[in-house]
């Protein structure tokens, strides 16, 4: 028992949030290293738990971004968002009859949800991409872990089955960061073209 209350919380502090709101720093330098996208081996229990919440956290901060989102690219990404991790939710659901399915955000999902919620509207759209590029890096390396490792067969095939749809999430919110920083890069570089060309 005492050992894998440890592996859960080893598993935890892996796959912690950092916090929101980095505005000094560019989205590539928020996101978690793969070193540190490594968890020990989970039970069925911590997966499920985990899973719920990662679920929940997509819909809920997605449904958020439906409505507070300037530009039309994040507001259809945030629709997939919400389309695609219901059914996740309600597929885990079925899988995991046997076990407590969280119906509220634990007080670590919760925190990150409320970050976004204070966020200005200037800010919004940075921190929304900062927290979809680290959930998704997490249930990445989650979903692998107990895809592969997992106690549960049912709850492993499911884990095998919805891998792919979140790796192709991570692509795109990967996608979206690279955009936007190239895009801030050329911005920079036109602001400073006037002052050189008087050089």
């Amino acid at each position: 028992m005492k050992n894998r209350m440890f592996i859960a919380a080893s598993l935890l502090a892996a796959l912690s949030f950092p916090a929101l709101g980095q505005s000094a720093k560019s989205l590539s330098e928020t996101a978690a290293p793969p070193s540190a996208l490594q968890p020990q081996r989970v039970d069925a229990n911590t997966f499920v738990q985990m899973a719920a919440n990662s679920d929940m956290l997509e819909i809920q901060s997605s449904e958020l971004a439906t409505k507070n989102a300037q530009d039309k690219r994040i507001q259809d990404f945030a629709h997939h968002m919400i389309a695609d991790h219901i059914e996740a939710s309600t597929k885990l659901k079925a899988t995991a009859q046997s076990k407590t399915v969280p119906a509220t955000l634990d007080s670590e999902h919760a925190q990150v949800l409320q970050q976004l919620q204070r966020a200005s509207s200037k800010d919004f759209r940075q921190q929304y991409v900062q927290m979809q590029l680290a959930a998704h890096q997490k249930a990445v390396a989650l979903f692998e872990n107990y895809g592969s490792n997992g106690e549960d067969p049912k709850l492993k095939e499911f884990a095998q089955q919805t891998l792919p749809k979140l790796r192709q999430h991570l692509e795109m919110v990967e996608q979206i960061r690279n955009d936007s920083e190239n895009e801030a890069r050329k911005a920079q570089g036109s602001a400073r073209q006037p002052l050189d060309q008087r050089n």
